[in-house]
């Protein structure tokens, strides 16, 4: 059984190295961006999205063949080096909570917790572990796992397309890396994942997760698919709207637009605050004033045009989407958006920053 990450992030090569491709596999989608090294920074210089057809598995081999062709298309001549990480809906979590751990049996540790968790499943899974120091007297030991066939049947199928696979990640820790970025204190944040009717929830040091609430469903549908019904368009055109229109910047929405999307999608934002407020609340009671943090969204729910303005009305507390790293330029023909916030960590972490 084998660790399916890079314990050291910072690549000996990355300096050096012309192009790395981040590549952040959803449940539903694909999203990439590659950059370019310029002697003052990086520039990202493609980024494009994939949606998965309902027919495609997401079993490694069926996946790596589907992402084949598109990844010749967008991957820019010389792009060798990806960092991906694996679809949070392949990836499991425990996260044991006790005294500090003598470094010399944490090994033993993980395996005989893993061992309990999996059972006969043990041999067939890969892991990733860190562990979350709280306080002196207290850490937690969090655990991740995967198929040993899907991560192996992932990597082996990207060498295929001539994809050097320098890590796959841990989605959890994928996100807790967004909020580095413009955080030089390291200061402790929430980072939410949207995604069409489950959000994802990730307490984070600004380094690595602390605490994950993984998958959570909050609503039946997205909030596009919520659109698409109600007024009679297709998903896409929904898409659109909700990110030039949304939910706008006013208490008051005015404009005929405005009104109708505030009209269909206030079910959809009373759930997400249900549960965004639900998980603030639990980890005020488990961090104290620790928990009383800045709240950074990402994911495509995150593309609706002033739904962070809104959030930190509703919750009084400061609300953001990511930024671009410093010395970092966005020259892709696709705009920047919090879509490609997980894909842009995968980068940033490939390279070493």
């Amino acid at each position: 059984m084998n660790n399916f990450t890079l314990k050291e992030p910072r690549n000996p090569k990355a300096q050096t190295l012309g192009r790395v491709a981040g590549l952040d596999i959803g449940k539903h989608s694909a999203k990439l961006v590659v950059a370019h090294r310029q002697p003052t920074g990086w520039n990202i210089t493609r980024a494009a999205c994939c949606r998965f057809p309902q027919d495609v598995s997401l079993n490694g081999t069926e996946l790596s063949l589907f992402l084949g062709p598109w990844l010749h298309e967008n991957c820019e001549p010389g792009t060798r080096q990806v960092v991906a990480n694996l679809s949070s809906s392949m990836v499991d979590y425990e996260l044991i909570e006790g005294q500090p751990l003598d470094s010399n049996k944490l090994n033993e540790v993980v395996q005989e917790s893993l061992e309990g968790i999996l059972g006969s499943e043990f041999d067939l899974a890969t892991f990733d572990f860190w562990l979350s120091d709280q306080s002196i007297n207290q850490q937690t030991l969090c655990l991740a796992w995967t198929s040993s066939e899907y991560a192996s049947k992932l990597a082996t199928g990207l060498s295929r397309e001539g994809l050097e696979c320098h890590a796959l990640d841990v989605p959890a820790q994928t996100l807790a890396r967004i909020a580095s970025v413009g955080n030089a204190s390291n200061r402790r944040s929430i980072l939410i994942d949207v995604g069409g009717a489950e959000v994802t929830f990730v307490f984070t040091n600004g380094k690595e997760c602390e605490y994950i609430r993984n998958r959570i469903a909050f609503a039946a549908e997205s909030a596009a698919q919520t659109i698409s019904y109600a007024i009679g368009i297709g998903v896409n055109a929904a898409e659109n709207l909700l990110s030039r229109w949304g939910i706008g910047n006013s208490d008051f929405p005015t404009h005929p637009i405005e009104l109708l999307l505030a009209k269909h999608l206030s079910e959809w934002l009373r759930q997400l605050l249900f549960e965004v407020r639900r998980t603030i609340h639990f980890f005020k009671h488990k961090y104290g004033p620790n928990a009383d943090c800045e709240i950074i969204l990402c994911g495509g729910g995150a593309m609706i045009f002033g739904l962070s303005s809104w959030m930190e009305s509703e919750l009084q507390t400061p609300v953001r989407i990511p930024e671009l790293p410093a010395h970092w330029n966005w020259l892709s023909a696709e705009p920047y958006s919090p879509l490609y916030a997980q894909a842009l960590s995968l980068t940033t972490y490939g390279v070493g920053q």
